[in-house]
């Protein structure tokens, strides 16, 4: 997580989240940008409403690539709802009083989790190819 990018971006979410009963849906175009996102808003106390254990994200079965699990990148192939308004503000906003510790501390996290996708991803389907003429 880039500390320059999540400076720009934490307050805005930091105030999404801090409204009651906010659902956060978000998409992405990898496993690792979908499990960075999870870090982060773990970090920021908001609770996934759609997880399979132990991950917080799933794959998009209405992306371009119909959510195969052999596919490392694909345009809005994972996605992540979540709840926010738990946490209260203040807590959400001392946060935001030292980006780069979180920031640190979800890139620490994800260090963890490299080597589970590694080999989960170590063995591919052949591809097929389609189109129309």
């Amino acid at each position: 997580l880039d500390h320059d990018v999540a400076k720009a971006w934490l307050p805005r979410l930091v105030m999404v989240l801090a409204g009651p009963s906010t659902v956060l849906v978000t998409t992405c175009r990898c496993e690792a940008e979908a499990a960075g996102e999870a870090a982060l808003l773990r970090r920021l106390g908001a609770t996934p409403l759609m997880s399979s254990e132990p991950v917080a994200y799933v794959r998009n079965l209405f992306s371009a690539m119909a959510g195969s699990p052999d596919i490392d990148y694909d345009e809005n192939g994972w996605c992540m709802a979540y709840l926010g308004g738990a946490t209260p503000i203040g807590e959400l906003l001392k946060t935001l009083s030292d980006i780069p510790s979180l920031c640190d501390a979800v890139a620490e996290e994800l260090r963890g989790c490299q080597a589970d996708a590694a080999e989960r991803t170590a063995v591919k389907s052949p591809a097929v190819f389609w189109g129309i003429l």
